[in-house]
């Protein structure tokens, strides 16, 4: 994974602690996973995430 290349555009789509995974709006994760979405995207926004 490599870092969001405009910070300043970053939207997070789901907050998460070691036992749950909160969507910040409905349907945020599975736009996320969704199968036709960029796979380089997706692994993008994980890589975010866990660092956050």
């Amino acid at each position: 994974a490599r870092p969001v290349p405009d910070p300043q555009d970053y939207c997070p789509y789901c907050m998460f602690n070691e036992s749950e995974v909160s969507e910040l709006w409905l349907g945020a994760l599975a736009e996320v996973f969704d199968l036709n979405r960029n796979e380089a995207t997706k692994l993008n926004l994980i890589a975010q995430a866990l660092e956050g």
